[in-house]
Parts: C-alpha cells; sequence; structure tokens
C-alpha cells in the first residue's frame, strides 16, 4: 500500500467499521494503534474492493486540487 496524502490508517478503520462483515475480522479499537497499516489495507481491500479505490481516488483528487490551488 502506498503512503497516498490525507489518507491514514485511521480512515481505513472507520470506514471497516461500517462495513457488516469487516468489524470481525479488525480487532478492538484499544488495539488499532499497533495495526499494521498494510494489513489493514489488505483486509479492507479483499472485503470492499471498490471502497477503498473510492477512498483512494477521493485523497488523490484533493490532493491534486491542493497542488494546483498552490
Amino acid at each position: 500500500m502506498p503512503q497516498i496524502e490525507g489518507l491514514t490508517i485511521e480512515d481505513f478503520l472507520k470506514q471497516a467499521k461500517k462495513k457488516a462483515n469487516v468489524p470481525k475480522l479488525v480487532p478492538d479499537e484499544r488495539d488499532w494503534s499497533h495495526l499494521d497499516k498494510k494489513w489493514v489495507c489488505d483486509v479492507m481491500y479483499s472485503v470492499d474492493t471498490q471502497t477503498v479505490n473510492d477512498m483512494i481516488s477521493i485523497a488523490v483528487k484533493a490532493r491534486k486540487h491542493r497542488i494546483e490551488m498552490s
């Protein structure tokens, strides 16, 4: 998973909580600070590919917009 400005592990975890089949795969929120970003992204991508692609697309567009406006 490449580093994408404006897209954090917390964004992926918040999205994971919204999906019916993902929360059982993700540890309790108390343990989130110890999670590997690649693992979370792999789980999310495996379960909900379209949402991950949408999140990445939105983050890339937002970054492009910020750069163009500077």
